[in-house]
């Protein structure tokens, strides 16, 4: 019996892990279009994620129920927060960004290959094995992402910050985000440079270099928003190193102090650069 349980839970396993190589490559095209780095860990994520979900949405549903109905319902919101915590623990430790590939934007006719030679795999199903779809389809993929990877010596674009344009620029396939000048405009909070992180940095960085990580962040005259957005990048590791040219004033002094803090929590290096030498803090 227990024997027999094993072999329906290793077909069940083989099963998902193809159709989460179809769905990866099926959807891959959409991801290179808008520049969102394909994770390694989608199909582990999917396996956690799905009955995380699914107790979730069991929890909160009777959350509701009982507060409707007047029942004490204590023991439920705590279950719901330990699931919560759960799904916030794997998303910091289960994919960092060494499981992601990013990939730079391509011809529509080579997105196009991608899905029709999926279907192409899949079609065949009664012929081939399921071990040797499985193999095809992660051998496409590898070949596909060897195929577009791009090596670039020397580009770059500007991004707009609040109508002030920051270069990300690449050289010798490292690319760095520098921030020029103080910009005088009203500081923004938190969640507007997470915003512009999450929906503006990340999918320019994918979609022109293909890179998932800033090599450097170099901060010319820094002021409120960019100690913001130097924590912010140091946080979500999406940075390196950090180059801050600078004369320290009492005005940021605090900022100036949480953001080597953060960098330091991060192991990431930070070097102050004078008018006459460098030096590392």
């Amino acid at each position: 019996m227990l024997k027999k349980n094993f072999k329906v839970l290793g077909t069940w396993l083989i099963n998902f892990l193809e159709l989460q190589l179809f769905i990866t490559l099926a959807t891959w095209p959409l991801l290179i279009s808008w520049g969102i780095p394909l994770s390694y860990a989608s199909p582990l994520g999917n396996l956690l994620g799905n009955p995380l979900l699914s107790l979730f949405l069991c929890l909160s549903s009777l959350i509701f129920i009982t507060e409707l109905m007047c029942i004490p319902n204590n023991w439920i919101i705590s279950l719901l927060e330990a699931c919560t915590r759960t799904w916030n623990a794997c998303n910091t430790h289960i994919a960092p960004h060494a499981m992601l590939i990013a990939t730079p934007a391509q011809p529509p006719i080579f997105l196009l290959i991608i899905p029709i030679c999926a279907l192409i795999i899949m079609h065949y199903r009664k012929k081939i094995q399921t071990i040797t779809r499985i193999s095809m389809l992660c051998l496409f993929l590898g070949i596909m992402t060897l195929l577009f990877k791009k090596n670039h010596t020397t580009a770059k674009i500007d991004l707009l910050y609040k109508n002030k344009a920051l270069s990300l620029s690449i050289h010798n396939n490292k690319s760095y985000l520098i921030m020029h000048s103080a910009h005088r405009t009203r500081p923004s909070n938190q969640k507007k440079i997470h915003s512009w992180i999450q929906y503006t940095l990340r999918p320019a960085l994918a979609y022109h270099y293909g890179h998932v990580q800033l090599e450097a962040l170099c901060l010319m005259q820094p002021h409120h928003d960019a100690y913001l957005l130097a924590q912010e990048l140091c946080k979500k590791h999406m940075i390196k190193k950090m180059y801050l040219y600078t004369n320290k004033t009492q005005t940021h002094q605090e900022l100036y102090d949480d953001l080597i803090a953060v960098a330091k929590r991060n192991t990431i290096t930070i070097t102050h650069i004078d008018r006459i030498y460098t030096t590392k803090l």
